[in-house]
Formats: C-alpha cells, sequence, structure tokens
C-alpha cells in the first residue's frame, strides 16, 4: 500500500487487509517521500512560509528532511496500528523516490504478483501516467484506488467486460470479495460490453455459461449491456455514477477508452473503490 500524505486512510487500509484477506498475502507499506518538494528546496530562491505567516530568510533542506521523514514514520505506525487492531501485521519502509520507482522496487523484492492500493482519487489527467505504471511495471497485476469519498458499506460490485478471457479472474476475485462479511453478501452487476447486438448475445451465453459453475447465487447477480460503437462510446462516468457502486473492477484499456469522450470534467474522485487490472 502506498501512502503520499500524512496519514493512511482508513478505508484504504481496509482494502489492503481485504485483499490480505482474500489471497493469503502479506501487507507493505511505503511511504512516498515527495521527491518534487525535495528538487524545489533545492533552489536558492525557495523559501519557506511560517505558521505565522511569515517568510523564513532560508530554507533549511536538513530540517525539511527531517519533518518529512517523522510525518511518514508518524503515517507508517498510523497505518501498522490499523492493521494490528484487525490481527494483521505487516511491514514498512520510507523511501524517497517517485512512485513508479517505489512500486518497482517493492514488486521486484516481494514477487511476481502485487497489488498496490493507493489512498486517493486519480483524475483523467494522470489515469494515463498510473496505467502506464500499472503495464510497465513488472510483476503489479493491479491499482486499487481508495478515494477518501468512497462509500464501503453499500452498492454493488460492478465488473466491466469486454474481453471473454478477463471475465473469470475479475468474476473470482468478486466472489471472493462479496463474502467477507457472510451476514451481508454484497450483489454483483456484470457490465457487458460489445460492438454489435450479435457479439452482445453471444458474450452473455458465454457469462451465463460461467455463472453456471459460480457459487453466486443468481438472485444476487445482474447482467447489463451496453453496445459500444464508434457513434456510440461507452460512457464509464455516467454509467457507472448510476449504479452507485462500492467496488468498480475494469480493465485499463476499458477504463481509457471510456473516459476518452468526457475528459473536461471526468474525475475517478467519485463514492467508490476502483480495481484496475491489466
Amino acid at each position: 500500500m502506498t501512502i503520499t500524505g500524512d496519514s493512511a486512510d482508513n478505508r484504504a487500509v481496509v482494502a489492503a487487509g481485504d485483499l490480505a484477506t482474500i489471497f493469503g498475502s502479506t501487507i507493505e507499506g511505503l511511504y512516498i517521500e515527495n521527491t518534487e518538494l525535495f528538487q524545489a528546496a533545492a533552489h536558492s530562491f525557495t523559501r519557506q512560509v511560517l505558521l505565522s505567516g511569515q517568510i523564513a530568510p532560508t530554507l533549511d533542506a536538513e530540517n525539511l528532511a527531517s519533518a518529512v521523514f517523522c510525518i511518514g514514520r508518524k503515517a507508517l505506525r498510523q497505518f501498522s496500528q490499523s492493521l494490528v487492531k484487525n490481527g494483521m501485521n505487516s511491514t514498512t519502509r520510507s523511501l524517497r523516490v517517485s512512485i513508479d520507482v517505489a512500486l518497482a522496487t517493492a514488486c521486484t523484492e516481494q514477487g511476481p504478483w502485487n497489488i498496490a492500493v493507493i489512498g486517493n482519487a486519480i483524475s483523467v489527467a494522470e489515469l494515463p501516467k498510473y496505467i502506464d505504471l500499472l503495464t510497465q511495471t513488472v510483476g503489479l497485476a493491479a491499482l486499487w484506488t481508495v478515494p477518501k469519498k468512497s462509500q464501503t458499506d453499500r452498492g454493488p460490485i460492478v465488473i466491466i467486460v469486454d474481453q471473454d478471457e478477463n471475465l473469470h479472474p475479475m468474476l473470482r476475485f468478486a466472489e471472493r470479495y462479496r463474502i467477507l462479511d457472510q451476514a451481508n453478501p454484497i450483489p454483483i452487476t456484470i457490465m457487458i460490453l460489445a460492438n454489435s447486438i450479435y457479439d452482445l448475445d453471444d458474450r452473455e451465453g458465454r457469462l451465463r455459461l460461467a455463472l453456471g459453475t459460480s457459487t453466486i447465487e443468481s438472485t444476487h447477480i445482474t447482467i447489463e449491456r451496453s453496445l459500444t460503437t464508434a457513434e456510440n462510446t461507452f460512457d464509464f462516468q455516467s454509467t457507472i455514477r448510476k449504479q452507485s457502486p462500492r467496488l468498480v473492477i475494469a480493465q485499463s484499456h476499458t477504463l481509457l477508452t471510456g473516459s476518452a469522450t468526457d475528459t473536461s470534467d471526468f474525475e475517478l474522485d467519485l463514492p467508490y473503490q476502483l480495481l484496475i487490472v491489466r
């Protein structure tokens, strides 16, 4: 899990714990020190605005490094304590590198299959960067964004499917995630995308066949269809908003295509979590 602010949001901590429970995996907290801050501090013209509102005549880079380090240690300590309350342990460390270098380092050391939990929203301007990060980082299987606005106690899991081979792994994850709370299993909505009615019918048939071997009761599953053509692109933002989901599972290419038509105001800072898979 990556932490870039002064604390780890509890929703992101819960998401990391859920992943560890689902897959029987370990958790590592990475505090990423802002390299741009230190680059800016290195300039002779940079000044520090004090809490009093006054401007310090000089900026002490050593004091800045010490302050950032202390903030990072506090954030990681809170992160570890939050997990301990739920009976989980973690390793932690601070890295003064860019987020791509931090994740590449962690994935190399931890093994071939990792999911990074990011405790903040991603704007459309940042989306290509994060998707490039996902596709280029060896050992990184998915990114889970957890906005502070996200709801965790209601709404369905929405799976967006536009390639048949991706359905099974996404459905298996949803199947495991939905029963973490045995008393209140989460409903699932599967949204099928295709560029012709024939392909939609064909994909839905294969989907229903796959669901026949699933442990999810049919009453907990809703199937929706969306025709995507050059004239009728998939409007990710408006379509997903109507679902009011707690979690959306989508492939990176689907997300990029769906957000391309409304980039003027599209943000993923919406009240749901997003699992972006390769």
